[in-house]
């Protein structure tokens, strides 16, 4: 490499654009993170473009600011159009937050004329939350793994598929804030974004929970439906909050003693002391967050599980069917959650999942947590990691096959096939990691197609199951409805009322969704 027949030597070795060394006798050439971010040539200190500088060209210089991460980040000049950009979003953002709070604190009291007509629009709203809820749930999860793998596999995916996530992690990771030059305002930097990211939750966590328990013996409807939506909000923010936190202790070596830089901010040399101070509060907030939260959900169900699962495996032995044995412990359940008002304010850990299964969410956290922030810490930036994630992909699918926790079918199948379609996208990054995607033009905008077209596969089956399954979920509801007033006049003492669970089960056999 140092010599050849045209005289070119490491010295004055031309780079094509899109690549970056660190000095002239460095002989690592990297990609950038984005082509258009080095200009190429034969002078390092002449690789970058105009507005980036520093490692592989990913820090933007003194009268720019950085919108976006990772391979869409982008250096935009400060002027007065990107001033008004971060005035425009910050008003979004005090609009957002206005009406959450309008929503929450909006009194039910003094409902006169069309009562009857406002109970019967919440009853519908409930309902519609408890059918779309969980499948949301789902997706949302997807889309928030994926959207951090080109981060935690330190890849450049094809241009299309990453366009498309990007914009999905905007909503899905709430990372409204990131994609706003806020450096023509303020200096920031990763360190300032870690403190926002971590502390800022825990000012609104705090303010709900204080109003929660000042609330709970005089409002307790409103307590605990301030409570629900606590525990939506840990689960919305814990994985990009993770993320971000774990995201403090990867960082890249360069050769010839150039340094070791933080990878989600280049900027940053992690050899310092301002760094070092700053990985030693994220190790406390990682028992806060990824530590914190699972064992929450853990303790605030273990000690309501008694509640949540009276005893579905036991009624499926006395009745002899799993149909009427579901019914029944469901059926429990809620005449426990009207006895225990407080435990209705947990139903977004468990309402989804059979009564048995009351553990689920716990595990689904873990899963969330270990595929995205987790993975940062497995050999980063190599097939090895893709593949122990592949692995780790395929025991969670197995477990939802297995157990399939969802009271609906239609959701058990729906998360498998989320599965399913992680594992692919991840098959895709370990293509891309051996460099199989390095073929023809043609080649390279059909893999990009497929693994865009890959993304849709859980939705496709989500539109299916409720276009076209509508009639058997229909008569498995009907069934268990069946079930559960049959047993109530048995209960009631009622002669010659028992359900005969076998033509129960014969009638939904093979209607699951």
């Amino acid at each position: 490499m140092s010599d050849s027949t045209y005289g070119m030597t490491v010295m004055n070795m031309e780079l094509e654009p899109g690549f970056w060394r660190a000095t002239n006798s460095s002989k690592e050439v990297l990609p950038c993170l984005n082509e258009d971010h080095c200009k190429g040539g034969a002078e390092p200190s002449e690789l970058c473009s105009e507005g980036y500088e520093g490692p592989l060209c990913a820090v933007c210089m003194g009268d720019y600011a950085a919108t976006g991460s990772g391979a869409d980040m982008q250096c935009k000049a400060c002027t007065g159009s990107a001033t008004a950009t971060v005035a425009a979003g910050a008003s979004v953002f005090v609009v957002v937050v206005s009406l959450f709070a309008f929503k929450l604190f909006k009194t039910r009291s003094g409902v006169v004329v069309g009562a009857s007509d406002a109970v019967l629009a919440r009853s519908d709203f409930k309902s519609l939350i408890a059918k779309y809820q969980p499948p949301a749930k789902i997706v949302l999860s997807y889309a928030q793994i994926v959207s951090g793998l080109s981060f935690v596999y330190d890849i450049r995916f094809p241009v299309a598929f990453t366009a498309m996530v990007n914009a999905i992690s905007v909503v899905v990771n709430l990372d409204f804030v990131g994609f706003m030059p806020i450096g023509c305002v303020a200096s920031t930097n990763f360190h300032s974004s870690l403190v926002g990211y971590t502390l800022g939750p825990l000012v609104v966590f705090a303010a709900m929970l204080l109003l929660f328990w000042t609330k709970k013996e005089s409002k307790p409807e409103f307590a605990n439906r301030l409570f629900s939506y606590f525990l939506a909000l840990t689960f919305l923010i814990l994985p990009s909050v993770s993320i971000k936190i774990f995201s403090t202790f990867a960082c890249r070596i360069f050769d010839e003693d150039y340094g070791s830089f933080l990878k989600a901010d280049y900027s940053i040399d992690c050899d310092g002391d301002e760094h070092a101070l700053f990985q030693g509060y994220a190790l406390v907030m990682i028992l806060v967050y990824p530590v914190g939260i699972p064992l929450m959900y853990f303790v605030l169900l273990f000690r309501k599980r008694a509640m949540l699962d009276p005893g579905q495996l036991k009624f499926t032995r006395e009745l002899g069917s799993e149909e009427a044995g579901l019914a029944k412990a469901l059926e429990e359940r809620e005449r426990l959650e009207l006895g225990d008002p407080g435990l209705k304010s947990l139903a977004f850990l468990y309402d989804a999942y059979e009564p048995q299964r009351w553990w689920f969410e716990v595990f689904e956290t873990g899963r969330r947590l270990l595929l995205t922030g987790g993975l940062l810490f497995l050999s980063p930036g190599t097939a090895g990691q893709i593949a122990a994630s592949m692995v780790m992909c395929l025991g969670a699918m197995r477990i939802y096959a297995g157990y399939k926790p969802f009271v609906d079918h239609g959701n058990s199948l729906l998360a498998e096939c989320a599965q399913w379609q992680l594992f692919f996208t991840m098959f895709a990054a370990l293509l891309i990691r051996v460099d199989v995607d390095k073929e023809s033009v043609q080649d390279k905008a059909m893999f990009d197609a497929v693994l865009v077209g890959v993304q849709f596969a859980a939705v496709v089956v989500l539109v299916t199951q409720y276009l076209f399954c509508k009639t058997d979920k229909e008569a498995v509801e009907d069934a268990v409805k069946h079930a559960r007033a049959s047993y109530t006049k048995a209960d009631q003492g009622a002669e010659g009322e028992r359900v005969d669970f076998e033509l129960v089960k014969r009638d939904t056999e093979g209607l699951e969704l």
